[in-house]
C-alpha cells in the first residue's frame, strides 16, 4: 500500500513539474504574445446611426502600445485614441483599430441614415408672403380709417378697393409659390 501510495505522489509531483515546466516556456523571455486591441466605444457591429459623426475610442493590453487605424476600408494610417468620423454621408461605413504587432484588428461596421428635416420655403415664396401680410395691413388701415365727409368716405372706399385688389394679387403669388 504505501509503495503505491509513494507511486502516486511521484506522479502527482512529475505532473506537477511538467506544469511548470511549461507555464515557464510560455512566459521565458523572448516569446512573442498576441497582442490585442479592443475598441472600448462608438457604434456597435451592425448599429444604425442617425447622426453624421461618431467617435470610436480603443484600447490594447499592451500599455506602450501604438495604434493604426483604417477608415471605410482605406488603408491603416497612426492613431491616437479617441478617433472621430465626421461628415458621413448616409450608406454602409467600417472604423478598424489595430496596436501595433496585432495581425487581428478590432473593426466596427455600422450604417448611417441621417433623417431629412423639412425644406424650407423658397425665397418666392417668402416674397408672396411678406406682400400679402404688407396688402392684410394696407386693408385693415383702409378698413379702419375714419371718413365723416363725402369725399373722405370717397377716399377710403377706393383704399379698400386698391387694398383689396392687391390682396388678391398677392394670396394669389402665395399659391402659386408655396
Amino acid at each position: 500500500m504505501s509503495l503505491i501510495h509513494g507511486h502516486g505522489r511521484g506522479a502527482r509531483y512529475g505532473l506537477f513539474a511538467a506544469l511548470i515546466t511549461s507555464a515557464l516556456l510560455m512566459v521565458s523571455p523572448g516569446t512573442a504574445w498576441a497582442v490585442e486591441t479592443t475598441i472600448t466605444s462608438g457604434p456597435e457591429d451592425g448599429e444604425l446611426v442617425t447622426v453624421d459623426s461618431v467617435t470610436f475610442t480603443f484600447t490594447s493590453d499592451d500599455p506602450a502600445a501604438t495604434f493604426d487605424c483604417s477608415i471605410d476600408g482605406r488603408g491603416f494610417k497612426p492613431c491616437t485614441s479617441p478617433v472621430t468620423m465626421s461628415d458621413l454621408e448616409d450608406g454602409r461605413h467600417s472604423f478598424a483599430a489595430r496596436a501595433d504587432g496585432d495581425s487581428t484588428p478590432d473593426v466596427r461596421k455600422f450604417k448611417v441614415e441621417v433623417p431629412q428635416g423639412p425644406v424650407g420655403p423658397s425665397a418666392g415664396c417668402v416674397a408672396a408672403r411678406k406682400s400679402a401680410a404688407a396688402a392684410r395691413s394696407r386693408l385693415s388701415k383702409a378698413k379702419s380709417r375714419k371718413a365723416t365727409t363725402r369725399k373722405a368716405k370717397k377716399a377710403k372706399a377706393k383704399a379698400i378697393a386698391v387694398a383689396s385688389s392687391d390682396l388678391k394679387k398677392a394670396n394669389l403669388k402665395v399659391k402659386r409659390n408655396c
